[in-house]
């Protein structure tokens, strides 16, 4: 029994003096969760993302649409025969088919400027991102050092 207390005694002291060393911060560590964690950077991606969809969808209007339908009906009892277009007593199937597609032939270039457009959107949110990053880096180190300023006096 005494030597599960003393093991029990021996791990708690070790693990509050890991807990100790884990609490110190750097500057690195800091900004690195910081930029992680930052709301405007995780916005500027989600934004990076919708430049990226802006982009692929800008490249995909390139290519011609295709459109299919199928439809079908079923009449029974007294119905108008479609054919003759008088009432009869019988059952009816009628189905029907579509096929359908579309292209632009010349557009005046939009589509070749939305597509450069649409690549100059995303790496204008990509420097977004970085800019993010680098603003909140800033911030940080400069409280960081503020705060180390502080401890020294």
């Amino acid at each position: 029994m005494r030597c599960y207390i003393l093991l029990v005694i021996l791990f708690t002291c070790l693990g509050a003096a890991a807990q100790d060393t884990a609490n110190k911060w750097s500057l690195r560590k800091c900004v690195d969760y910081a930029v992680m964690n930052n709301l405007t950077v995780k916005q500027a991606d989600v934004q990076r993302m919708f430049a990226a969809v802006d982009l692929h969808q800008s490249q995909m209007a390139r290519y011609p649409t295709l459109t299919a339908s199928v439809s079908g009906g079923f009449n029974f009892g007294l119905s108008n025969n479609p054919a003759t277009g008088t009432l009869e007593a019988d059952n009816f199937f009628a189905a029907q088919g579509g096929l359908q597609s579309n292209y632009t032939i010349f557009n005046w270039f939009v589509r070749k400027h939305s597509i450069e457009a649409d690549n100059l959107g995303l790496q204008a949110a990509r420097a977004g991102i970085e800019k993010a990053a680098n603003d909140i880096s800033l911030s940080v180190a400069n409280t960081f050092l503020q705060a180390m300023l502080g401890n020294e006096t």
